[in-house]
């Protein structure tokens, strides 16, 4: 249930665009932010995140992803 309620939550904040390289190809970039709480202030731990990376964001990205862990203000 709360993968499912952080999915619902998360993955609208999806954003994509298209492009075309030289020579017509097209591809697709697809950037999704994540924080680690909740809006009760709750962190989320590295196994919970682990797990709905697994679970949910890797069935949206078939060919693949990559997790960049980073620190902002």
């Amino acid at each position: 249930m709360m993968r499912r309620r952080l999915a619902l939550l998360l993955l609208p904040l999806m954003l994509a665009s298209c492009a075309a390289l030289p020579g017509g190809e097209r591809w697709l970039r697809s950037e999704v932010f994540f924080g680690l709480s909740r809006p009760d202030g709750t962190l989320v731990t590295q196994a919970q995140w682990q797990d709905f990376v697994d679970d949910v964001v890797t069935l949206q990205f078939p060919a693949g992803l990559t997790v960049i862990d980073a620190a902002g203000q």
